[in-house]
């Protein structure tokens, strides 16, 4: 087995044109360019069919008594949860901030306001700021070291008695029988591994803001989709994954042996049949809570 430094050699082989950030302090892997964005904006509309609606019941409670709620998304990406959101509550001030700037211009609403910003180092917000902090599928993005600080920043934002929802992912490894999802995962978590993540970082959320001390936990829901499962749902999460496998290459590829062409198309090819054909699971786990008055 070659050493981690090796190993991120090895990473760095394959050539590619697609476009990644460039802040040195993030440990984010996956591409910014459009593309990506647009499997982004997908795999929000999968997520939002397995939770069945963008956030927890009791906050879309509070939203429709109260529609005029400060909001922030962290890590927002392309922007597809907030544009959504938006939409439906148009009275709300909606705030997103992520490493690089790569929403959409041309679909921003006027209640829109972006910001470069960094919740593993300080947010660019005053405290006490949002009635509602969101933030999802951080686990490729933040090291596990750099988590307590997230959750801290995150805390420091939200007003007392205001309300937090994180959603991030449990990537288990499966059994080797999946075929290509099983190095399709193993991928995830050798490269997690390089940089001090926890593709399973889902199942600490829960504990990690009871341990702050700051919050009251209203639920803790955990959902899967069998990708094999034929389903409407199964089949946006099957093309999201394999947008994601598409994503990683560049960065994956020579870890897995796939170092030509010829060899990735094989492998998408033997992905796409596993997914749909093997015990696939696509898991969330979505912890909400409210920060103590």
């Amino acid at each position: 087995m070659p050493s981690n430094k090796t190993q991120e050699k090895e990473v760095e082989k394959v050539s590619s044109k697609r476009s990644f950030h460039t802040d040195k302090s993030a440990t984010y892997w996956l591409p910014k360019d459009e593309d990506e964005q647009f499997r982004l904006a997908g795999q929000h509309f999968a997520i939002k069919d397995l939770f069945e609606g963008n956030m927890h019941p009791n906050i879309k409670e509070a939203l429709d008594s109260e529609p005029n709620m400060t909001i922030l998304d962290v890590g927002c990406g392309s922007c597809t949860w907030i544009f959504d959101m938006a939409s439906d509550y148009p009275q709300c001030d909606f705030h997103g901030c992520d490493i690089v700037d790569v929403a959409n211009k041309e679909m921003i609403p006027n209640q829109f306001t972006f910001q470069l910003g960094n919740v593993a180092q300080r947010l660019p917000y005053k405290d006490s700021m949002f009635d509602f902090v969101y933030a999802r599928l951080l686990a490729l993005a933040l090291s596990e070291d750099e988590w307590p600080r997230a959750i801290q920043e995150i805390l420091r934002v939200t007003k007392p008695g205001g309300w937090i929802q994180l959603v991030d992912a449990d990537v288990k490894l499966p059994d080797k029988s999946t075929g290509a999802y099983y190095e399709s995962v193993k991928a995830i978590h050798t490269l997690c591994k390089l940089r001090g993540q926890n593709p399973c970082i889902g199942m600490e959320l829960e504990r990690m803001l009871k341990e702050t001390g700051q919050v009251e936990i209203i639920d803790t829901d955990y959902r899967v989709c069998m990708m094999n499962s034929d389903t409407l749902m199964a089949k946006k999460f099957v093309w999201n994954w394999l947008e994601a496998a598409k994503s990683a290459v560049p960065t994956a590829a020579a870890l897995m042996g796939l170092t030509n062409e010829e060899d990735q198309k094989k492998y998408m090819q033997e992905l796409k049949v596993s997914l749909m054909t093997k015990d696939c699971p696509y898991a969330l786990n979505a912890v909400t809570a409210r920060k103590l008055i």
